[in-house]
């Protein structure tokens, strides 16, 4: 989960930090078990620890399979893939109106967006709407 670059904030937040701090301290723990051979626990997590690891893998469970259970979020994807489609139409239907560097710049645009929404698992953000049906109105 840790490594998942989609999944965790890039720098690292606070809560990023927090689960690796739980990492580190689980694998020393489980390192001083393999040192000493004994199955006496030295210092295990608390139970609020506990709770936010089990919490967190939960979380990220559900976000790993949020793009083929959650119908609500099917639903808008393929919502704002279809809009994206039509402003790809568009943009080929007035190719020979606008020049090549504004339909070059809308095509790279809209694949990336699509792309973003297939590799993410998440929706387009409010500022890449206003973008999009800015670019819808200036096209059409």
């Amino acid at each position: 989960m840790l490594a998942d670059s989609l999944f965790m904030p890039q720098p690292p937040n606070e809560y990023s930090r927090l689960l690796s701090s739980l990492l580190q301290q689980l694998h020393s723990i489980q390192g001083a078990y393999r040192k000493n051979k004994t199955n006496v626990p030295f210092k295990t997590l608390s139970g609020k620890q506990m709770a936010v690891v089990d919490k967190a893998l939960t979380k990220y469970n559900k976000w790993l399979r949020r793009d083929s259970e959650d119908a609500d979020f099917i639903s808008n994807r393929s919502l704002h893939l279809k809009k994206l489609e039509a402003i790809l139409t568009l943009n080929e239907k007035q190719k020979s109106n606008q020049s090549f560097k504004y339909y070059d710049y809308n095509k790279r645009l809209v694949f990336s967006l699509k792309d973003q929404l297939m590799k993410r698992k998440i929706l387009l953000t409010n500022k890449q709407k206003i973008l999009c049906n800015k670019i819808y109105k200036e096209i059409g």
